[in-house]
């Protein structure tokens, strides 16, 4: 990806959890109030914290919950349209005009692979005759199982995203592509 949309993507992760974290902050200091003014009768002009306490925690989303969500929106807006060319193979099919069937890789009635770019989540069909070409110009992930799922893609996604922020992306590259399966 650009190294400005990376920087991008790094501020904005960072400060969204800076902000975060300084709303926990107050959400103590006010469960702290809460509690002692609960025990103090007496002071029955005091302010019911109760509501934003409950909307911090219904709102609340974790490190990763974020990097999604900004990941999401960097797809979203596009972007990240200049990539590292790593796609995740996610099968091999066929299709007889009505229905779409996966197959095998080596099966002999395959008509295309479908791969994800693991950056912007793109769908590439590659008829079987390219593939060779395809996977000799681009970065494959691909799983030992014989039917990838989508889950096995989103970890991926998300491994790419979490290092590129927190390490570098050339790492991410690395540990994404050398990632045992």
């Amino acid at each position: 990806m650009n190294n400005d949309v990376l920087t991008l993507l790094k501020n904005s992760y960072a400060r969204t959890i800076a902000d975060r974290d300084e709303k926990e902050e107050y959400i103590i200091k006010l469960i702290t109030k809460q509690k002692f003014l609960s025990k103090h009768p007496n002071l029955l002009k005091h302010r019911n914290y109760s509501y934003e306490i409950k909307e911090f925690f219904d709102n609340y989303q974790s490190d990763d919950a974020i990097l999604d969500t900004l990941v999401e929106e960097a797809i979203s807006q596009s972007l990240l349209n200049d990539t590292n060319n790593i796609y995740f193979y996610a099968g091999t099919f066929m299709n007889d005009g009505e229905t779409t069937w996966q197959v095998p890789k080596n099966s002999s009635k395959a008509q295309y692979d479908l791969y994800l770019n693991v950056e912007n989540c793109r769908k590439v069909e590659i008829p079987i005759t390219e593939r060779s070409n395809f996977e000799k110009e681009n970065h494959i992930v691909s799983f030992y199982k014989t039917y990838p799922t989508m889950n096995d893609f989103e970890s991926i996604h998300h491994e790419f995203f979490k290092s590129s922020i927190n390490e570098d992306q050339e790492t991410a590259c690395q540990r994404v592509l050398n990632r045992k399966f």
